[in-house]
């Protein structure tokens, strides 16, 4: 008999795969989710780091340095999924892996 933990984690990752083909194959809801993932992980970093005592200027340059690098990090996703047809090939490789 399978666990209640085991199914839910079953169920879970069958609907975030489900979820990861739809946002590659809207250009609106993968922005959407973007921008959520990264307000919500600036959100979750800020929290961990008011935690730890540091002092202020440590606090202030780690906060300011995972800002800039989760803004460059969507951006440079954003920009490969625009122009470089980045949507195009992530779903021909979830397609190769159904071949299997």
């Amino acid at each position: 008999m399978i666990s209640l933990n085991l199914r839910k984690r079953i169920y879970t990752s069958i609907l975030l795969l489900f979820l990861t083909l739809i946002v590659f194959g809207s250009h609106f809801l993968l922005t959407y989710v973007l921008i959520i993932a990264s307000i919500l992980s600036l959100i979750e970093f800020y929290t961990v780091i008011n935690k730890i005592n540091l002092n202020k200027l440590i606090d202030f340059i780690s906060k300011l340095i995972f800002t800039l690098y989760i803004f460059l990090f969507s951006y440079i996703f954003f920009f490969f999924y625009k122009f470089y047809k980045f949507k195009n090939y992530y779903i021909y490789n979830f397609n190769g892996l159904y071949c299997f």
